[in-house]
């Protein structure tokens, strides 16, 4: 379930990482004896204590111990992220690893050789369908897709969600909201294996507040 998990995340880092190059936002992290406190690209998320949180460097030196051995170390992976603009901001995932939540970040810029830049919306369309053709181009069965404008935390944006199936069975529900933040494009990344861990999802997503 755990690698499941990880090249999900990777899959559509991937897509982030491919679209444009820039800015770093950080992120700050409080933990108390009931929550684990995030505050990053102006909103509040709170996790359950017994959550694994991360943000800045350490996310980077957990993918590393997960890497392939493609870098020498942590911030050899890290640079391969911010050379192109992009930033891996908050890492959360329940102890059994059923579920997990990713905050990732990519400067807003025009295409070097059209000039062109996307909007909000194109950038959050273009993500929703590469990952839904990623899904059945391996031959999963998708339910419950949709591309919609929603508010958390007090910014708006476009949520994108889908569950993958193999046979009757749920393999993983995933879903992406995508929203502008200090000239980023922000991706607040959900995925999980059980019907109990996409609620429990639901409920940290929920009590996203603004700050």
């Amino acid at each position: 379930m755990k690698k499941t998990i990880s090249a999900a995340a990777a899959v559509l880092l991937t897509i982030t990482l491919t679209a444009c190059s820039g800015n770093t936002v950080t992120a700050s992290l409080k933990k108390t004896d009931s929550s684990a406190e995030v505050t990053a690209c102006g909103m509040k998320i709170s996790f359950p204590a017994e959550w694994e949180v991360l943000t800045g460097d350490d996310v980077y030196q957990m993918l590393f111990e997960n890497s392939s051995g493609s870098y020498t170390d942590a911030m050899a992976l890290k640079e391969s992220y911010t050379k192109n603009g992009a930033s891996y901001v908050v890492y959360a995932a329940a102890p059994d690893q059923t579920a997990m939540v990713t905050l990732t970040t990519l400067e807003i810029t025009a295409d070097e050789s059209t000039g062109e830049q996307l909007s909000l919306e194109e950038y959050a369309q273009t993500n929703h369908n590469n990952s839904l053709i990623g899904w059945q181009i391996d031959g999963y069965t998708l339910q419950n897709t949709s591309f919609e404008s929603a508010d958390i935390g007090g910014n708006s944006g476009w949520q994108s969600s889908c569950e993958v199936y193999t046979d009757e069975t749920l393999l993983m529900g995933q879903s992406e909201f995508t929203f502008e933040y200090a000239g980023n494009f922000c991706s607040l990344q959900v995925y999980y294996h059980t019907a109990e861990a996409g609620e429990a999802t639901s409920g940290v997503i929920s009590g996203i507040t603004a700050v």
